[in-house]
């Protein structure tokens, strides 16, 4: 039964990803830039797991059985919801604005880049400099606030409106430079800290920005490789984790690689071992949080420490600042259920999250989360514009659906979108409308030929 989910599960993702692309013909629609994560995350690790007999070390075959089903329903749900309402080759992603446009998009983009560079070297002079941040394994750095650290996210929509600009104006290689510069935060700290969400971050902001501006439609197997080239990049990563630091006697094994993808052994901190453990251990101890997490997440934590100090706490939710209680079931709690204690910082995926939050009703939240792809894509494609860079930034951050967790989507999302949406509207949209205006009173006013 339960790799008969999990072929439901594979046949849904992929059938998914063929009706997006014959019925749109736009290959950077949202189905096909999640659907390779999304087989995987889902499929293929756990047949892996499953068929080798790895993963009944940590889970009875009931839990195997329960956790698949919710999955399979998870996925089921958000490919309907990307779906929903896909229109019928009627046109690309696109981002076309005026010489005006383009000459402030570059102006706003190079202050958000300041800011986000700003923002990095003053974490890395805070944290002993760059040598000592990159001289162990998976580096770390502070600024001491969170509100400057997530400041350096503001690189991902700058790098994204200067691949649009240089791609309209390709005679300008220094906006080309200037993108690579405000990427570099990100991107140092994803190939240098061997962190797979930077790297994916920001590559995928610099591919699907630069395909969107192209003036052609692009093909299906160039993303295709873009994105199986990225993916291929995050596993180098994990497997090299330990060796990729400064100083370290690197020595690259493709056989590392290839054993990664068909692995067998492994422990409670494997992605797929925790995914199937966990939601098990909330479903046995009913520790779902009926919104509480999330509002504690968008609304509470931006309230500075210093004038909060015990504001989890106060919610009752300490364990969320103490890491101590992950998902608030204490550790006799988890081997009672499971075993075995889930490591604090292993990834939980998109239908895990929700779970958490609201049991089974978290399955509707699925199908709204691909609604929320859909929605930027299709507004990308009719309205371009604003909605076209939305698009960008929330394509760059699909990584953390099936990876991470919902919050991980949408905190960052927030932390770009809020200040995309208020200069636009401010500065960089009221280009376009003096450009509609002029060209209206021209229309208007021009002499008639007799």
């Amino acid at each position: 039964m339960t790799f008969l989910l999990i072929g439901i599960t594979a046949l849904t993702i992929l059938a998914s990803m063929g009706f997006a692309y014959f019925r749109t013909r736009d290959a950077l629609h949202p189905m096909l830039i999640l659907g390779g994560m999304l087989l995987y995350v889902f499929v293929w690790r756990p047949a892996v797991l499953i068929g080798s007999g790895s993963l009944l070390a940590y889970v009875t075959p009931d839990q195997i059985l329960f956790a698949q089903t919710l999955f399979t329903l998870g996925v089921l749900m958000l490919c309907w919801g990307i779906l929903y309402r896909t229109p019928r080759k009627t046109g690309r992603v696109r981002f076309d604005v005026s010489p005006r446009t383009q000459k402030r998009m570059v102006e706003v983009a190079c202050v958000l880049g300041t800011l986000a560079l700003s923002s990095y070297w003053f974490a890395i002079w805070n944290s002993g400099g760059f040598i000592k941040v990159y001289s162990h394994a998976k580096a770390h750095m502070s600024t001491g606030s969170g509100w400057f650290n997530e400041m350096v996210n503001l690189a991902i929509p700058a790098a994204a409106l200067m691949v649009l600009a240089w791609q309209a104006k390709r005679s300008s290689p220094h906006y080309l430079f200037l993108a690579l510069l405000f990427a570099s935060p990100v991107l140092t700290t994803g190939l240098l800290g061997a962190r797979r969400g930077p790297t994916f971050i920001i590559s995928a902001t610099l591919l699907v920005a630069w395909y969107v501006g192209a003036k052609r439609r692009v093909a299906l197997w160039k993303i295709m490789l873009a994105f199986g080239t990225l993916g291929l990049l995050l596993i180098f990563l994990i497997t090299h984790r330990r060796e990729i630091h400064l100083g370290s006697e690197f020595s690259f094994s493709v056989d590392t690689v290839v054993n990664r993808l068909v692995q067998t052994e492994v422990t409670p901190s494997d992605d797929t071992v925790f995914m199937y453990g966990y939601v098990n251990g909330i479903h046995e101890k009913n520790a779902h949080l009926w919104g509480l997490r999330y509002i504690t997440t968008y609304l509470v934590r931006p309230i500075p420490r210093q004038l909060w100090p015990t504001k989890y706490q106060d919610l009752g939710l300490g364990w969320m600042a103490s890491g101590r209680d992950l998902g608030g079931i204490t550790k006799a709690d988890w081997r009672a259920v499971l075993g075995w204690v889930p490591r604090q910082g292993s990834a939980i995926g998109f239908v895990g999250d929700l779970f958490l939050e609201f049991s089974w009703f978290g399955l509707i939240g699925c199908y709204f989360i691909g609604r929320f792809f859909n929605g930027l894509w299709n507004r990308g494609r009719v309205r371009g514009g604003m909605w076209t860079l939305l698009y960008v930034e929330a394509a760059a951050l699909t990584v953390f659906v099936p990876t991470q967790s919902i919050s991980a989507v949408f905190h960052r999302f927030l932390l770009m979108a809020l200040p995309t949406v208020l200069i636009w509207r401010l500065h960089i949209g009221a280009a376009e409308s003096g450009n509609s205006a002029a060209s209206l009173r021209r229309l208007q006013f021009r002499p008639v030929r007799r």
